[in-house]
């Protein structure tokens, strides 16, 4: 790690502690974006905004509108417009200059903050997730990932808890020199529409279980964090979600967290899961790939996405990639109505 006297953004650097999380509790959560009148524009997008969509699929740039500055109204807006594209990618933003206090007041109009069970965290701020890779300290080249042709990893967030996260904002505050260290997205919607109507009726009715416990014993290991904040759960899920603020569908699995299809055979669930990654990761037409810029904040719906980092980038000249991350919960994720009982998610 770099002096803390003379790096910028020393009071983001990592820190851990031995503090134990209680175990996540149940709570009804408000979709912002339901309390926005669908038949009026949204305001949050001054005049002086300058908006580009990053590809037809998936993907928001929005530069002249600062985060910060946002009023709760706007930012029902912004779930909204969130919703819609699942990524939104905000330029030129004062959003880390901001203090930890303002940060999560913003993010928690979103949901309830969510801790990471493993993961470091700011001095004086355990909802602050931090990210800091310089050659030393890059978990995305270390360990087991020594043994893979590629570090992609494409996942949901913490997709086993029974609140997943919803609205994620990510924040740039050292990136790489020259270029690499994007973050691509895909959109899961995009991805259930792609399939054929049988198959999605047949994914419907399907759920699948999302495990925490292979993540905790890999922080426990040598070479891990060391840190288990919360006994490890594993919940089922629907396959097929319902977004609560746009009502469209998308797919809910991935690689990270997604263990097994609940009733199928090991060879059945292992051929559906198969088809829907490879679907996820090759089909290109409905990625969003962002390059970072300086005072670059990230905000995708963690529900309606996969996502990965591309750790390409070099650190011949002493480069650091290092982020933080304000992450909202969401809804139990809602299935499509008609086709999962209440046991089926028991």
């Amino acid at each position: 790690m770099p002096p803390t006297s003379e790096y910028k953004w020393a009071r983001y650097l990592p820190v851990a502690d031995d503090y134990k999380e209680p175990d996540l509790e149940d709570y009804n959560h408000v979709e912002p974006s339901t309390r926005v009148d669908r038949t009026k524009e949204l305001t949050f997008l001054n005049g002086d905004s300058e908006i580009t969509e990053i590809s037809p699929e998936i993907g928001t740039e929005i530069r002249g509108v600062q985060l910060s500055a946002l009023t709760p109204p706007e930012l029902d807006e912004l779930s909204l417009l969130l919703g819609r594209r699942a990524l939104l990618v905000f330029r030129g933003q004062d959003f880390r200059d901001q203090t930890l206090e303002k940060q999560k007041q913003i993010a928690s109009h979103f949901g309830r903050l969510h801790v990471h069970p493993i993961s470091r965290h700011v001095s004086g701020s355990r909802e602050h997730l931090v990210f800091y890779r310089n050659k030393e300290n890059d978990v995305f080249r270390s360990g087991a990932a020594q043994n893979r042709v590629s570090t992609t990893l494409w996942h949901h967030d913490q997709s086993f808890e029974c609140h997943p996260p919803s609205a994620t904002i990510l924040t740039g505050l050292t990136i790489p020199s020259k270029c690499g260290g994007d973050t691509e997205y895909v959109s899961m919607t995009a991805a259930y529409r792609k399939l054929s109507p049988s198959f999605r009726e047949y994914l419907e009715t399907l759920t699948a279980l999302h495990s925490g416990v292979e993540q905790a014993e890999e922080s426990l290991k040598k070479g891990g964090s060391g840190i288990l904040r919360r006994t490890p759960i594993e919940t089922v899920h629907p396959v097929v979600r319902v977004h609560p603020g746009t009502g469209e569908k998308a797919i809910f699995v991935n690689r990270a967290f997604t263990k097994h299809i609940i009733g199928l055979k090991v060879e059945e669930s292992e051929a559906i899961l198969s088809l829907l990654y490879d679907l996820i990761a090759k089909s290109t037409e409905f990625h969003a790939r962002v390059r970072w810029e300086d005072a670059t904040v990230i905000v995708w719906d963690n529900r309606i996405t996969n996502h990965t980092v591309i750790s390409d980038f070099s650190y011949d000249k002493g480069d650091i990639r290092h982020h933080f991350r304000l992450t909202a919960t969401g809804e139990r994720p809602i299935p499509v109505p008609g086709k999962l009982s209440p046991e089926a998610l028991a």
